[in-house]
């Protein structure tokens, strides 16, 4: 994988998985902070974080070592748990009422909420094998519309549903 794909790659993760708005989410009182922080818990965030920065860092194996040493230390520095959790708890608390809380902490504390919560790193895992499978399948469509689109005119959009 060359250097600019593994950038793209690296970039377009930590656009989907960096929380930037919560820098600029007003204080929430301490005890709705508290609830926040028992429903990431209870949704196991901590599990799904710890496995996205290993998915990140495995796409590090296709690049020079100084590179690879270089993600592995931006990605765990800015990325890790303890880093993104307070981040975390403040946009949970700017979507989520107190009260909407305490019923997501319900739910979580139900067998169906506590089943949810451990079975998401393997609807994840499958989420991304169906996507790769697709991807490899149409590998070459894909890379035909490269090819067509060279010029950076853009492409229509056509559903296969």
């Amino acid at each position: 994988m060359s250097h600019k794909k593994l950038a793209v790659i690296l970039i377009l993760t930590i656009g989907i998985t960096t929380p930037t708005a919560a820098q600029t989410m007003p204080a929430m009182d301490a005890d709705h902070a508290a609830s926040v922080l028992e429903l990431l818990t209870l949704m196991d965030l901590e599990t799904q974080n710890r496995l996205a920065v290993e998915s990140m860092l495995a796409v590090t194996s296709e690049v020079p070592p100084h590179v690879s040493n270089a993600i592995e230390v931006f990605i765990t520095t800015h990325l890790g748990w303890e880093v993104v959790r307070p981040e975390l708890v403040q946009i949970y608390g700017s979507i989520f009422t107190s009260n909407e809380v305490r019923e997501l902490i319900a739910f979580y504390e139900s067998p169906a909420g506590a089943k949810l919560a451990a079975q998401i790193p393997e609807i994840n895992r499958l989420s991304h094998e169906m996507v790769r499978r697709k991807f490899t399948r149409h590998r070459a469509e894909f890379e035909q519309l490269l090819r067509s689109n060279a010029s950076g005119g853009r492409l229509r959009v056509q559903p296969s549903f």
